[in-house]
């Protein structure tokens, strides 16, 4: 369709510093302005739909036309420039999953800080080094390398070592469990079986940090949701509405204005009141726009598709629709 290919193709990779907005030209409108290249012959050849109000589709690149191969690509894009200058001074977003022990566990760390929080690497580090300290952890028979890492004949060895369990590491992995082994069960266990019930244990939270927010903050879970996209209809017409955005730093106005871009629908924000909190601001755009929303999220702010909910998902006539592929396209 060209109004997927002036919106993902051509304007993404317009020079840095222009529009290249078809409004402002002589030709008013999109379908006028390609039915012109179309008939220069400069780049295109256009088909109609099947129904007289259907888009016009691309079905055709000129390749050779003169305009194509004597095309040196711009320095820096429009699209280059939005990746540098992402509404965010500050370093990209990271989300990052973190394990904080909980009371049961603590006499493996050492610590009495109830908040105190590590990654997997951290945290299997101080699994080893308790093992170490009881002489739990036997000793293998196979060797480091020469770089002091272990080869895959090692490694596998040690993954199947049986680890000897003593009342704390019982206590630590098994206590308050319903459906745990018996002490008579469980006196040992594979070093693989150890790390994976170990790290099931603690508890999971989610540190979510940098893009435009001013300090990190924490959500419980491995995989909590942070932006929840949702379709409506209101007054007879369908809309797309994107709450969370705050959560993360993203200004509202500005990831409007984006969506407004992208897809060249109207957005609005809207006030949502709340009893013991200030309003808060949610993003409204016209049509069913829910896979490209989380797609702009994922591409540009750089959040990840598991931490947003699509609300929009499988409800018949209110997600947006995929594109359809030609099956009968023969390739050279």
């Amino acid at each position: 369709p060209i109004n997927s290919f002036y919106a993902n193709q051509m304007r993404p990779n317009r020079p840095q510093g222009t529009s290249l907005d078809v409004k402002l030209s002589s030709h008013k409108k999109l379908i006028a302005f390609m039915r012109y290249v179309a008939d220069e012959c400069l780049l295109c050849q256009l088909s109609a739909g099947s129904k007289a109000s259907a888009e016009l589709n691309i079905c055709r690149l000129h390749r050779t036309a003169p305009q194509y191969t004597q095309f040196h690509p711009w320095s820096r894009t429009a699209a280059d420039a939005d990746q540098l200058n992402c509404g965010n001074s500050g370093p990209p977003l990271s989300v990052r999953l973190m394990y904080r022990p909980s009371a049961a566990m603590l006499p493996l760390f050492n610590s009495s800080d109830r908040k105190a929080l590590y990654d997997e690497p951290a945290a299997l580090e101080v699994l080893v080094g308790y093992l170490k300290s009881v002489g739990a952890l036997p000793s293998s028979g196979t060797q480091e390398n020469s770089s002091g890492e272990w080869t895959a004949k090692a490694a596998k060895e040690r993954r199947q070592q049986l680890v000897r369990l003593d009342p704390v590491l019982f206590d630590a992995l098994y206590k308050g469990d319903e459906g745990a082994k018996t002490a008579s069960s469980a006196e040992t266990l594979p070093m693989h079986e150890l790390r994976s019930r170990f790290l099931s244990r603690l508890e999971k939270w989610t540190r979510i940090a940098g893009g435009g927010m001013e300090k990190p903050t924490l959500r419980q879970g491995s995989c909590p949701t942070l932006i929840t996209v949702r379709t409506e209809k209101r007054r007879g017409h369908n809309v797309t509405v994107v709450s969370g955005l705050s959560t993360l730093g993203i200004r509202e106005s500005e990831f409007a204005a984006e969506l407004q871009a992208l897809v060249g629908a109207a957005a609005c924000l809207e006030e949502v009141p709340s009893t013991n909190a200030p309003p808060k601001l949610e993003v409204m755009v016209q049509g069913l726009w829910d896979r490209c929303t989380i797609e702009h999220l994922a591409s540009r702010h750089l959040v990840p598709e598991r931490f947003v909910e699509n609300k929009a998902a499988g409800r018949a006539g209110m997600c947006q629709k995929k594109e359809r592929k030609a099956t009968n396209v023969r390739h050279a």
